[in-house]
């Protein structure tokens, strides 16, 4: 989001030739930014949620805020949202037709290009996609493959799994060291020169 929020604001300088007003005094007033995710996945309970980049934030001090509001538009001839919108309902459509061409071909090029082309001939976003067809399928080619999403997601669970078992093995490492020498967990700690981030959880296990 980030990103884009840059790349929108770097037109609206050119367009306003705000270079100039950057060396000013006076306060150039710039639009108020409104973020918007199209969620077009598994279908939600909730039609619209808001998202928050400060949820992401190690600590809840940050001084970073963006606010993204999360608007269901999966296709779907029921959902009232794609039917009071006429814009929304075509990119909901053109996403339908992707994500269905992409299961006839492994070429995310082939069902991008042949999606907008077929958007175009039944007169859906037309002028949308005639000005702005290029971003359209740079945005689309950014997107994760499920097939990557889920070796990443395995791959994240295979990580979690052996952090989870060094932390167990050196739990029992400890309390054994524990019974045999009659120390302190603490000084367990100390011989097995554990590292500090592990201790915490470690000391809950003894």
């Amino acid at each position: 989001m980030l990103p884009y929020a840059d790349h929108v604001y770097s037109k609206i300088i050119k367009i306003m030739e705000a270079q100039k007003a950057m060396y000013q005094e006076t306060l150039v007033k710039i639009p108020t930014p409104k973020f918007y995710m199209l969620y077009n996945g598994k279908p939600q309970k909730k039609f619209r949620d808001v998202l928050k980049l400060s949820d992401a934030f190690n600590e809840e001090d940050g001084d970073l805020e963006i606010r993204v509001h999360v608007i269901d538009i999966s296709y779907n001839e029921k959902n009232e949202i794609l039917q009071s919108c006429e814009p929304l309902y075509g990119y909901s459509y053109l996403v339908h037709l992707i994500q269905a061409y992409k299961k006839e071909s492994d070429d995310d090029d082939t069902a991008i290009a042949k999606a907008i082309d077929d958007c175009k001939k039944a007169g859906i976003l037309t002028n949308f996609l005639a000005k702005n067809g290029k971003e359209v399928i740079d945005m689309f080619k950014l997107q994760w493959n499920i097939k990557d999403a889920k070796k990443y997601w395995t791959e994240e669970a295979h990580e979690n799994g052996k952090v989870e078992g060094e932390i167990k093995g050196k739990a029992d490492s400890a309390r054994s060291l524990m019974k045999t020498m009659n120390c302190t967990k603490e000084k367990a700690m100390e011989l097995l020169q554990i590292p500090t981030e592990l201790q915490p959880k470690i000391m809950a296990m003894l």
